[in-house]
């Protein structure tokens, strides 16, 4: 009787484990199509990231920076407070694991500053001599010295010591001490002095000679120099970017001589009104220089600005002046 009951059942049985397995057949295909098409945008947005990469830096939107940039960005751990960064995809920018403003930037994004990267990438030439006064970690001397090429040449002034000593090990490591160096002095009025620099615990990028320290800020004394006087003997000057936290009216009046002897001399010059006793004055001396006043714009494009916009808006903040006399 047992045996009739299961022979009747066994074709039930074979039919719900046949019924199961067409199912899980059915999940699996369906899984399996996920997943091909998973790759498939996978492959896309490899082939996309790749061709970023492969086009140059210069031919970039801004968005298309930020993004090679942060996918190219690696950042190793050295030791003793020492970074090792990936930037703009390319460089290898050794920086303080200290700095809380401006290196976290570098390590995971791989850029700073947008705007102006991208303004310099456009606007540079081989074989220029630039200026890159208040250095920082050197992102800007580095992008400068692969611009000018090997003919040209690239000085960098950073009064911070530590910050020195950072940027010349990430010159030599990029193959760029043959055209570019950096000097440990504060770019004034007036050459020999010796004065005070101002560090924020943290923030590098705030150093300045125009403050007062807190009991938290490193104090560093450092020699001053004109601009005048670091480039008297070189036979042209393209270009300077500035960026001294406040000082920048004293390193425009160290440098009325090189302005003469220059005149396609193009300045990219950070402008804080807040920063300076007489902003309307600093403003009316750059252009009785005979520039023009022009600002980087947030799209990056290139946007005359008038004195009362300058002295006027963004009061809390600051403005990255193109200065050139065409």
């Amino acid at each position: 009787m047992l045996k009739r009951i299961l022979r009747r059942r066994k074709p039930d049985i074979a039919s719900v484990a046949l019924s199961d397995l067409i199912q899980q057949t059915d999940q699996l295909a369906q899984r399996i199509k996920g997943l091909e098409a998973e790759v498939k945008n996978l492959k896309r947005e490899v082939q996309s990231r790749t061709a970023l990469a492969q086009r140059s830096l210069m031919n970039l939107s801004l968005d298309e920076l930020r993004s090679v940039c942060r996918s190219g960005a690696q950042t190793a751990y050295l030791g003793e407070d020492l970074l090792l960064c990936r930037i703009l995809g390319k460089y290898l920018l050794y920086a303080s694991a200290k700095d809380t403003d401006l290196v976290p930037h570098l390590c995971l994004n791989g850029f700073w500053e947008p705007r102006l990267t991208m303004t310099l990438l456009k606007t540079m030439q081989p074989n220029w001599y630039c200026l890159d006064v208040g250095a920082n970690h050197g992102y800007y001397t580095l992008l400068m010295a692969d611009l000018v090429g090997a003919s040209g040449r690239v000085l960098a002034l950073e009064p911070n010591r530590k910050l020195e000593n950072l940027i010349q090990r990430s010159l030599s490591v990029n193959g760029f001490a043959d055209r570019a160096a950096v000097r440990s002095v504060a770019a004034a009025a007036e050459s020999g002095e010796m004065v005070q620099l101002i560090v924020p615990a943290g923030k590098t990028g705030h150093a300045s000679i125009r403050i007062m320290a807190t009991p938290e800020d490193e104090v560093m004394e450092v020699e001053t120099v004109t601009i005048d006087q670091l480039t008297a003997d070189w036979p042209r000057l393209d270009l300077i970017k500035i960026d001294v936290e406040g000082a920048e009216t004293a390193v425009w009046q160290g440098m009325q001589y090189t302005l003469q002897r220059h005149p396609n001399l193009i300045i990219l010059l950070e402008f804080g009104v807040a920063r300076y006793s007489d902003p309307k004055g600093f403003l009316d001396a750059i252009q009785a220089a005979g520039f023009n006043l022009r600002q980087i714009d947030q799209g990056g494009e290139i946007k005359p600005v008038s004195i009362d916009e300058c002295l006027n808006e963004r009061q809390d903040s600051y403005w990255d002046l193109f200065l050139s006399r065409q």
